[in-house]
């Protein structure tokens, strides 16, 4: 299924086409396999929301977290590439959002959100728009930085992810065979074993997969 009606993006480029693919993976991940998982979570992931909203919305009510974590542990926030100072800021279908924790110096201190610096960077920040949201579900692209991945990622990973398919096979053939011993990868509830990941028709794909990890002692799996 495709989704690229209305493609127009915020900072004049065009928004990417969204084809989603059939089937759901799960990953049953070791600690050591599980932090190389986390640590893709910068690169970007999708979620499917019921409708656009603000930032507080999206992440106190359709993400199920913390007004007082948004508030004090995220920072900094990027929308379409431009740094904002409200979490009131609009989030429209097939945004993408980037999220850190407080960063150091002053690049820190001049795009930490609603900052004393704020004003050192007026020309880029992020402007509230007049746009009209988009009616029914969006996609969201989302990007975790720093502290974040290790904070917020498990709980992404537990509730269900979008990636694209070749993001998730380089991930799959680059496990180590030693990995599937104590690990477990399952595809609609059928386990995959690396012979069976080599003959996944997922290479350079750009449809979106879902995908659902958690961390399991080796114990638990072996």
């Amino acid at each position: 299924m495709a989704f690229c009606e209305n493609s127009a993006d915020k900072v004049g480029q065009p928004a990417p086409c969204i084809t989603v693919a059939s089937g759901t993976l799960v990953l049953l991940l070791p600690a050591q396999y599980f932090q190389r998982l986390l640590a893709l979570l910068q690169q970007g992931f999708w979620l499917r929301v019921p409708a656009a909203g603000s930032i507080e919305t999206l992440f106190c009510h359709s993400w199920g977290l913390s007004p007082v974590y948004l508030a004090s542990r995220i920072q900094t926030i990027f929308l379409n590439g431009q740094p904002v100072d409200s979490v009131a800021a609009l989030v429209g279908d097939r945004d993408t959002l980037a999220l850190s924790a407080a960063m150091p110096g002053l690049v820190g201190a001049t795009f930490r959100k609603g900052g004393v610096c704020a004003p050192l960077r007026a020309g880029i920040t992020h402007r509230n728009e007049t746009r009209s949201p988009a009616t029914g579900p969006c996609w969201v692209q989302v990007k975790l930085f720093n502290l974040l991945c290790q904070e917020l990622g498990p709980h992404f990973l537990a509730r269900g992810i979008w990636w694209p398919q070749g993001l998730v096979l380089t991930f799959l053939q680059g496990l180590p065979a030693v990995f599937w011993t104590v690990g477990q990868v399952f595809l609609d509830g059928r386990p995959l074993d690396a012979p069976a990941v080599a003959r996944l028709p997922w290479h350079q794909g750009t449809e979106l997969v879902g995908v659902t990890g958690r961390l399991c002692s080796e114990a638990a799996v072996s």
